[in-house]
């Protein structure tokens, strides 16, 4: 036996007597077999014509020796018409319609599917005579190379047919440095450089001849040409007048005639030269000579000698008239004679800003010039004034301390050169009695403010 083919048909219209279009959907419930044929759950699926019919040719459900036998299988029916909702229901198609063809709507439909049973697998059966052997197959296709791509990471394989294989990507993840390894042999040695000129005399200095690359010359320093040429010193690191091309008014005393001469002589008014004197009655003094009239104050001198230590004494000693020079010292007691008539004295041991210790009061005055930390140890709420003499990108640090009692402490804000608070640190709170809170704030001239930038308190 097998099973009956039989076409089912249909025709579908809309309301207005028109032909409907769309598709509906066939699919068997449950696997059919029948005589060594099986029909398999899977869709099928058939397109209304133009006049709105349908025709498609589906295995009967209820044929004898069908599997699962009666109540048999059934198949569901998906109608999909277009602008109307989808209608799904079941049906049995009959092996014995008549002329094998039906139309669907005349069978009758299922809410829910026949529940199928299958008849148990009888025992299996004994196992048959082998089998004559087969012929032999064709021969098979070996790998006669394997590379991978450099570029891909791709592997290759070489088959013995002459065909190349891509077996895909291989590379793993790649893997730790490895050690560094030896240094390789010296290169070569490279072409020989302009190099230094030779010849030149005792004493000679190399300068440039022009503006061309390497091209240089041997040149010996005189007062002629000192201002091209390098000055050299003598064992004791002293150079010559005649060096220095001292002239142009330029006062020449003892001490300033026993120096190291550390700088340059300008012919434009007031002429000065550097230097350090080696006379042993000044011993580490630096100086300025002057020739021509300078104001006080028109040049500052510091530095440092061996051991990181401010000098013992430094100077600044103008050629003008007295009352215009003046020397800085770091003695406590002025020298006498001119010194003392003359030059103006300050106390230059400690060049680091002590702390500077506030006066207390309903609204505290602050020099920012005066130094950096300032410390105002307050009995009552205090507000402190906008910093006079403000220097661009300065910072300061307020160390607030609490007497008595709980205490705060307000910034003028608001007016030129006054604080200014941010988004992080909007105001200051009370510090806690006996403690004391720490302000930072730095000047921004094109603000003219100066901005709370830290805030730290309880200490």
């Amino acid at each position: 036996m097998a099973f009956t083919p039989i076409v089912v048909t249909r025709v579908y219209q809309y309301d207005t007597l028109t032909p409907a279009s769309g598709k509906v959907r066939f699919t068997p419930t449950a696997p059919m077999i029948n005589g060594g044929e099986t029909v398999i759950v899977a869709p099928r699926e058939v397109t209304l014509d133009a006049a709105g019919e349908i025709s498609i040719s589906l295995a009967a459900n209820t044929d004898p020796d069908t599997v699962p036998p009666s109540p048999w299988a059934s198949y569901l029916v998906e109608e999909k018409l277009d602008g109307q909702e989808l209608r799904r229901y079941f049906v049995q198609i009959p092996h014995d319609a008549i002329g094998g063809t039906i139309d669907l709507g005349t069978l009758n439909t299922l809410t829910d599917p026949p529940v199928v049973t299958y008849p148990a697998p009888g025992p299996i059966g004994p196992q048959g005579a082998t089998g004559p052997a087969g012929a032999d197959g064709t021969d098979g296709v070996s790998v006669t190379s394997a590379t991978v791509d450099g570029v891909t990471y791709h592997l290759h394989l070489g088959l013995s047919s002459g065909a190349d294989l891509d077996a895909g990507y291989v590379r793993g993840p790649e893997g730790p440095t490895g050690p560094t390894g030896s240094t390789g042999p010296a290169g070569s040695t490279g072409p020989a450089g302009p190099g230094v000129p030779t010849g030149g005399a005792s004493d000679a200095v190399l300068a440039k001849a022009t503006a061309t690359d390497y091209d240089t010359t041997w040149t010996v320093a005189t007062a002629a040409n000192v201002a091209d040429a390098i000055v050299r010193r003598d064992a004791e690191g002293k150079a010559t007048l005649a060096q220095l091309n001292l002239s142009n008014g330029a006062r020449v005393s003892g001490d300033e005639a026993d120096a190291t001469y550390l700088g340059f002589k300008s012919d434009v008014g007031p002429t000065f030269e550097l230097y350090r004197a080696n006379h042993p009655d000044r011993p580490g003094e630096f100086g300025v000579i002057f020739g021509g009239t300078v104001d006080t104050g028109q040049v500052t001198f510091i530095e440092s000698n061996a051991g990181g230590t401010w000098p013992t004494v430094f100077l600044i000693d103008g050629d003008g008239p007295s009352a215009q020079s003046h020397r800085v010292r770091d003695v406590a007691t002025p020298a006498t004679g001119t010194d003392a008539a003359n030059k103006a004295y300050a106390d230059t041991a400690n060049p680091k800003p002590a702390p500077v210790t506030l006066t207390d009061g309903a609204t505290v005055a602050l020099n920012a010039a005066a130094g950096k930390l300032f410390r105002l140890t307050a009995a009552g709420n205090r507000t402190i004034a906008a910093p006079t003499n403000p220097t661009d990108g300065q910072g300061i640090i307020i160390a607030h301390t609490a007497s008595g009692a709980d205490r705060t402490l307000a910034l003028a804000t608001g007016s030129a050169g006054a604080f200014a608070f941010g988004s992080d640190i909007t105001a200051l709170t009370a510090t806690v009695s006996g403690k004391t809170d720490y302000i930072g704030a730095i000047y921004d001239a094109g603000a003219g403010r100066w901005r709370v930038i830290s805030y730290a308190k309880g200490y």
